[in-house]
């Protein structure tokens, strides 16, 4: 799983090993970026710090006790385009927001997302760029609305919030008087 600027990377457990290694390089490049390390008992670790949009080739090392190299492997992945920025929230109508907000380098779709302060409603919506639209909403209510960039590397983590209300919703009946 990769996000805007961390990945998850899962390895297999090496016998003798006392440690393991998470090293992140730009795809083409033999300068490291960061690294992580890990316990011999962990298979599973994240790398963070990394730019968003970038293709890099992650190293994974098996240690022995004195940092000597057992076993390595390498993997290519890109992480996710970077965070979008929310512009304004708005509802005129009163079971949908539109979101305008500024698009991101390399993002093919972006989800919109909307839930309720109390967590009775969560939604996420995919949109193609902006603005975008929530629908299915409920009038007169508060929600917090937050944007994800998409692409084939995966989904940025959400924009900053923000809250916009729905409008009320208006039903008129009308009524025919008649005289007698």
């Amino acid at each position: 799983m990769v996000t805007s600027k961390s990945a998850v990377l899962q390895w297999s457990s090496y016998s003798g090993s006392s440690s393991y290694r998470v090293t992140a390089y730009p795809l083409n490049s033999l300068d490291p970026l960061v690294f992580s390390s890990y316990s011999q008992n962990t298979v599973m670790g994240s790398i963070n710090s990394l730019s968003p949009n970038t293709a890099y080739t992650f190293k994974v090392e098996a240690l022995d006790g004195t940092m000597t190299t057992l076993s390595q492997a390498t993997v290519d992945g890109s992480t996710a385009p970077d965070v979008p920025t929310i512009k304004t929230a708005s509802s005129k109508e009163s079971k949908s927001v539109t979101v305008e907000f500024v698009e991101v380098l390399g993002a093919s779709s972006y989800i919109l997302r909307a839930e309720t302060s109390d967590g009775s409603f969560f939604s996420e919506t995919y949109v193609s760029g902006s603005p975008g639209t929530v629908v299915g909403l409920q009038p007169y209510t508060d929600y917090t609305l937050s944007v994800m960039s998409v692409s084939s590397a995966g989904r940025s983590q959400p924009s900053e919030s923000v809250q916009a209300k729905t409008g009320m919703f208006l039903f008129l009946k009308y009524l025919t008087f008649y005289r007698t």
